[in-house]
Order: C-alpha cells, then sequence, then structure tokens
C-alpha cells in the first residue's frame, strides 16, 4: 500500500491518497513491530517498495509510477515520479441543462459565460495541459458560486476540485492549497 517519495522524505499511502511520514508510520504500526524494527525501516529494506524521486499530480498520464523524459513536461526534470492523480469517477448521462447554462449566462454576462465554458471544457478535453489564464469569480452569497463549483467538481471528480478558496489562501508563501487540484 506504501511507496517512498525520496523528495518529500515520506511514504505515500495508495489506498487513500494520503502522505506519511516515517514517524507517524512507526507510530501507527507500534502495536505490530514492537520489539522488532521499526515499519519505516522494514518497507525501506523491502526491495518490493516502490520508490521515485518525487511526484506529481498530472491529468494526461496514467495514475503510478512515471518515468518522466528530459523535455517532455516543462519544468519537472526527468525521473522516476508517482502521479498520484486520481481519474473521475463520474460517468456522463445525456439530458437538458440548458436551465442552468441560461442562468450562469445571466450571472456573468454572455461573453464571460463563454470563457468560462471554454475553461472547463479545457480541463475535460486536455487534462494535464497548463492552461495561461484563469476565471476568478467574487460575488454576494447566494449568486451560484459553490453551485458551480460543485458541478464542475462532479464533472472532474470531487478530489481533483476546491472550492471556498480565498486569494490568501492561492497567494501566501508556502501554500498548498492548489497541490493536486485540476480545478480550484
Amino acid at each position: 500500500d506504501y511507496a517512498y517519495i525520496r523528495d518529500r522524505g515520506d511514504f505515500f499511502e495508495k489506498s487513500n491518497f494520503k502522505f506519511v511520514d516515517k514517524w507517524k508510520l512507526d507510530d501507527w504500526y507500534m502495536h505490530i513491530t514492537k520489539n522488532t524494527p521499526l515499519i519505516s525501516k522494514v518497507l525501506l529494506k523491502n526491495p518490493k517498495l516502490i520508490k521515485v524521486h518525487s511526484y506529481m499530480t498530472h491529468a494526461g498520464l496514467a495514475p503510478g509510477v512515471v518515468n518522466i523524459k528530459p523535455g517532455q513536461i516543462l519544468g519537472i526534470e526527468p525521473g522516476k515520479y508517482l502521479n498520484n492523480y486520481r481519474p473521475s469517477n463520474i460517468t456522463s448521462k445525456k439530458g437538458d441543462v440548458q436551465e442552468i447554462l441560461d442562468y450562469y449566462r445571466w450571472f456573468v454576462g454572455d461573453d464571460e459565460w463563454t470563457i468560462v465554458e471554454q475553461v472547463i471544457a479545457f480541463c475535460i478535453l486536455y487534462p494535464g495541459e497548463k492552461i495561461k489564464w484563469a476565471c476568478s469569480f467574487t460575488s454576494a452569497e447566494g449568486g451560484g458560486k459553490g453551485i458551480l463549483g460543485q458541478i464542475i467538481a462532479a464533472i472532474l471528480g470531487h478530489h481533483n476540485v476546491r472550492t471556498q478558496v480565498t486569494f490568501g489562501d492561492l497567494t501566501e508563501k508556502h501554500s498548498t492549497v492548489i497541490e493536486g487540484k485540476q480545478f480550484i
């Protein structure tokens, strides 16, 4: 269930998509190891343990261990990575959504809604590709921002979307709010 991420010095639990440091892992399994070596040592000595240089969340690559070649992804050094992206398990269903589209055209304006539709479509059509611009919604409570976020989360997968994020959350030093997210 674990992979070791060298750059972090942490283990990644594949069953729940969480990082666990050695001390927490050792503490958690202390009832099993008792007088034997700590579980982190046992895992690290096991040749079957998956070990990677670092991790990434990339919707355009298969989840799991990926080998990145030089120049394959701008800004990413070549090497062995764990891609912790989780695809959406949502399947599309035909239906009339015109009422929703009409509301958001009214809410943000025709031209602006066209841009929002393009952003959503880009995330679906080109998973993992970086987009060079973004939309930001700021309005009084009750306008429909949260519902739009829920709709997008249903499309991309709730674990790939983060709603209710402030400007400060995005810009503060050492912010991890965007880590692993496809849409905020």
